[in-house]
């Protein structure tokens, strides 16, 4: 860009205009779908933080602009923790946070990990909580933790900062999803299990707990709604809404009931809502975020990872017909290769604030190594070309070392509209065990300014939770590492 420099008066003579040449240096144009390169190292940033197997699962972003990642470990072991690592706004660690960027916290000296996040407004500010699985002496309960903004523990909240519910020392229990109420009150989704390996029994889990973490005991019974056991293959509530205002509102919950997909609502004091269909609930494939106008957005493989589809319900459970006319659609693996052969798997889904879906996990080509994916849909069900190429945009962190274990798993929108997205990657790969070390990554792309949420996600849940039944899914291969010598395939 140039403009002409204002001329001066001269005693003798008066000269002629000059150029004057302003730097372009820091003023990169980027399309949507492109590697932010203010963030991080060409708009990526890893680590792994103390974890064993570190995996973004919840990114909040707060009205600072720096971005909160909360992390779930994907190995069974002992010694993890609640781990939440904050970054400023161009990637760097925020050490006013823990006084490094990263914060631990500890339940019971087992394995404890965060599933979501939230910015939570108290009479003290805003404070972030997180809510995941922990591990106590009693056995694994659910676990919250509420934290300042320098990344202290909220010693009003439950015992030190920390709350820890444990049905009885029969069962495992999982939090998973987390929204506040119209009184502040915080609700816990969830799921429990019980039995011996081989032939556990589950049950889907609402809690609700006070703003000062103690368990609402006018909620169910005693602040809890426990499902039946049954011999399912996993029975356990996700994403959830607020449905109405005041004392009166309902629950809107996804997730799995019976063995099968359901949307279900429950009155405020937790007991079913019987007029919104039988035992309060409606049949739904793959149901996984609520649209803010009620609708229902779903996405899930098919099996065999050469295609995924993603789903759109009205709130009563009947797919949308402005979607694709049918209410779903369903996109080849090939589509995003350039029609080559190749797989797909999702793992989150997000709705922006124009409508537009975004699908995040993980993709490969035929004989070639995993690669992390980000998929547009319109409002319509189409792909968004202008996103990426053709809809979408792949990496492949840390190269084809990072390929041999790589998914996204998680999904933020800045106010700039800016799209972060989270994950796992391969830090290294032992050829004779066939086996991959994992670490964390965080990618942040361009965007479209209208795609930024209308508010930061203060009371809502800040990430979509895929429903239990595919909460990690595509996290697994990491338990099936490839071959020396071999390429690992999705459908495998």
């Amino acid at each position: 860009m140039s403009s002409l420099s204002p001329s001066r008066r001269a005693r003798r003579r008066r000269p002629s205009p000059t150029l004057r040449l302003e730097s372009l240096e820091g003023r990169i144009l980027l399309n949507a779908g492109d590697l932010d390169p203010t963030f991080g190292v060409a708009g990526v940033v890893t680590g792994n933080y103390g974890a064993t197997a570190p995996n973004a699962k919840s990114i909040v972003v707060q009205d600072d602009a720096k971005v909160v990642v909360g992390l779930f470990d994907g190995y069974a072991g002992f010694g993890h923790d609640f781990t939440l690592v904050r970054y400023n706004s161009d990637g760097a660690l925020d050490t006013t946070f823990g006084g490094t960027g990263v914060v631990r916290t500890d339940f019971g000296g087992a394995n404890d990990s965060v599933s979501q996040l939230i910015l939570e407004p108290t009479s003290g500010g805003v404070k972030i909580l997180a809510v995941g699985t922990a591990v106590e002496k009693s056995g694994q309960g659910v676990g919250l933790a509420r934290y300042n903004m320098d990344g202290s523990l909220d010693t009003t909240f439950g015992s030190g900062g920390k709350v820890f519910t444990h049905l009885s020392g029969k069962t495992s229990d999982s939090g998973g999803s987390v929204i506040l109420d119209p009184s502040g009150r915080i609700i816990v989704s969830g799921s429990s299990y019980q039995g011996k390996s081989g032939s556990y029994t589950y049950a889907n889990l609402l809690i609700r707990y006070n703003a000062n973490g103690s368990l609402d005991t006018t909620f169910g019974g005693g602040g809890k709604v426990v499902g039946a056991y049954g011999r399912y293959t996993y029975d356990g509530w996700g994403a959830m809404e607020i449905l109405g205002s005041g004392g009166a509102y309902t629950i809107g919950v996804l997730g799995q009931d019976g063995g099968a997909g359901v949307v279900a609502h429950f009155k405020a004091n937790g007991g079913r809502d019987t007029t919104f269909g039988p035992n309060g609930e409606k049949p739904i494939t793959g149901g996984s975020v609520f649209q803010p106008d009620g609708k229902i957005v779903g996405v899930i493989g098919d099996g065999n990872d050469l295609s995924l589809t993603v789903y759109r319900f009205n709130g009563d459970g009947a797919p949308d017909a402005s979607f694709n006319s049918t209410g779903q659609v369903t996109t080849p693996a090939s589509t995003f290769y350039g029609g080559s052969q190749a797989y797909v798997r999702p793992s989150a889904v997000r709705v922006d604030a124009s409508g537009r879906i975004v699908v995040a996990g993980r993709g490969q080509l035929a004989d070639s190594w995993l690669d992390s994916i980000l998929i547009r849909y319109n409002m319509d069900g189409s792909l968004d070309t202008t996103f990426g190429s053709g809809g979408a945009t792949i990496i492949r962190v840390n190269g084809d070392l990072g390929g041999e274990e790589q998914s996204f798993q998680a999904i933020a929108f800045q106010p700039d509209g800016k799209i972060l997205a989270g994950g796992h990657y391969a830090t290294s790969f032992n050829p004779i065990s066939g086996s991959a070390t994992i670490g964390m990554d965080v990618v942040r792309y361009a965007g479209d300014t209208a795609a930024a949420p209308s508010a930061i996600p203060v009371q809502t849940a800040a990430t979509s939770l895929v429903p239990p039944a595919l909460e990690g899914v595509g996290f697994l291969d990491s338990l099936f590492p490839s071959q020396p010598g071999k390429s690992k395939r999705l459908g495998v």
